[in-house]
């Protein structure tokens, strides 16, 4: 699984209603322009569990889509000034969203997990809020580049319940980051340095629910295209029960 030049990204995305489910309120979008250097994946999933969560979720994609081009950020080479760029342009999209719940219905407020993940030739910048994750898989070790904003996590770190319980927990659903909902969007970023053979995963939590780590990188290491590895992991979460969206996107 190693690519010979781990500059060059192909990246392919897809999303799936599931099982049981009559809205799919999980939306994708990536960059794949010629002449620019640099590339962008996100996935948001919205919440609020009717019709304006997939709105919400559409909305911030297109949102920092537009930010993306405007900004210049195809090739830009500072990857603080990046990173300073996404968190801005993040909170427009959050202060855009919230507007929208104050006059349409500020009783039930709209949002969206998200998670955006930059790739420069050397480097790989990341923003969340939510529970859709970031993976970086490099030979058989998986690395997570998120650790979700969730009720269940936060209990876990205060050990009032075992890293066992998350799985299936009964507020596992309950999700503590979130754009559109507050009045200030709490996103959290980092900056990694990229390597030779990484191969990188987003998706949202309609996957990583179905699939284990060992299941995730062995789907991966198999997969000789991003198109290849999406389809098998939608296939995969299909088969595995999915009573949620999925969403993932796939780069390498």
């Amino acid at each position: 699984m190693h690519n010979t030049d781990h500059h060059i990204l192909n990246m392919a995305g897809e999303t799936h209603i599931g099982l049981h489910r009559v809205i799919n309120e999980d939306n994708f979008c990536y960059t794949n322009r010629h002449g620019e250097t640099n590339k962008m994946a996100m996935i948001a999933d919205g919440i609020g569990g009717h019709p304006d969560g997939a709105l919400a979720s559409r909305l911030c994609c297109q949102f920092m889509l537009k930010v993306w081009h405007k900004c210049g950020i195809g090739n830009e080479t500072d990857p603080e000034l990046i990173r300073q760029t996404l968190l801005d342009g993040t909170e427009q999209c959050n202060r855009f969203i919230y507007q929208m719940n104050r006059n349409k219905n500020p009783q039930k407020p709209m949002g969206t997990t998200m998670v955006m993940a930059i790739f420069t030739p050397e480097h790989i910048i990341t923003g969340y809020a939510g529970d859709s994750r970031f993976y970086i898989v490099s030979d058989s070790a998986i690395e997570y580049l998120t650790v979700d904003h969730s009720l269940v996590v936060e209990l876990a770190k205060q050990k009032k319940i075992t890293a066992s319980e998350i799985i299936g927990h009964p507020y596992s659903h309950i999700i503590l980051r979130s754009i559109g909902t507050t009045p200030k969007a709490e996103i959290e970023t980092s900056i990694q340095h990229r390597h030779p053979g990484q191969r990188f995963l987003l998706c949202s939590d309609g996957l990583n629910r179905y699939l284990s780590d060992s299941q995730i990188i062995e789907i991966i290491k198999n997969s000789p295209t991003p198109k290849s590895a999406v389809n098998s992991f939608v296939r995969s979460t299909l088969q595995s029960g999915a009573d949620d969206n999925v969403a993932v996107i796939c780069i390498f």
